[in-house]
């Protein structure tokens, strides 16, 4: 079971390579590696992350974000929804310390922030986050990247389906995209439960949802 659960989730993600594919225009997420084409020290390093930043067991997450900069503390975010309970959290979770190339991960104290959302919110940006997801697709041309970060962005639809974006470049769909995640992740640690989306945040997610279609 737990070989399982491990194989998912590198089959939604794997560590940034140092090079990015066809990020010129950033229209697009780019599609996710699977576990096989993993190096050991990058199966470790998602093991870890999983243990530390992922709720465990049978999980209500139905959009998960996973934040990775090059220099910094990794971060996830996390939307849950219970249909037999009518109720729903965003929980983000941040190490105390960096998860890469830790000593001892195990060690690692992670803070955590939950706040409650209603349903209305809740698909909102199940909605959003489904059509982005949906959206991913294969770019040619490449540009360096070796500073910077990078993105998943996860979704529940049937079964999981993931995309990825690396430092987009402002003024791009994928830079809006990643601005309204970030918005988003501060009013979970900001705001008093539950979250109320601002209206600057909606009409941003509203305007980007349309140009997904």
């Amino acid at each position: 079971m737990k070989f399982t659960i491990f194989m998912f989730l590198f089959s939604m993600i794997c560590l940034a390579p140092s090079y990015v594919s066809g990020q010129e225009k950033g229209d697009h997420l780019l599609p996710v590696d699977d576990a096989f084409n993993l190096y050991e020290w990058q199966a470790e390093y998602f093991s870890n992350i999983r243990n530390l930043l992922f709720e465990q067991g049978f999980s209500l997450a139905r959009i998960r974000i996973l934040s990775l900069p090059a220099f910094g503390k990794e971060r996830s975010l996390e939307v849950t929804w219970s249909r037999s309970k009518e109720s729903g959290y965003i929980i983000k979770r941040v190490p105390k310390e960096r998860i890469w190339q830790h000593e001892d991960p195990d060690s690692i104290s992670v803070d955590q922030y939950t706040i409650e959302i209603n349903r209305s919110d809740y698909e909102l940006l199940y909605e959003f986050f489904k059509r982005s997801v949906n959206k991913t697709r294969y770019q040619g041309g490449g540009t360096r990247g070796l500073d910077g970060y990078r993105v998943y962005f996860m979704v529940r639809d049937g079964g999981w389906k993931s995309g990825q974006t690396w430092s987009p470049k402002g003024g791009t769909k994928m830079k809006r995209l990643v601005d309204i995640y970030q918005e988003l992740s501060k009013q979970t640690e900001e705001e008093k439960s539950p979250l109320i989306i601002s209206d600057s945040l909606y009409r941003h997610i509203e305007n980007l949802e349309k140009e997904f279609e």
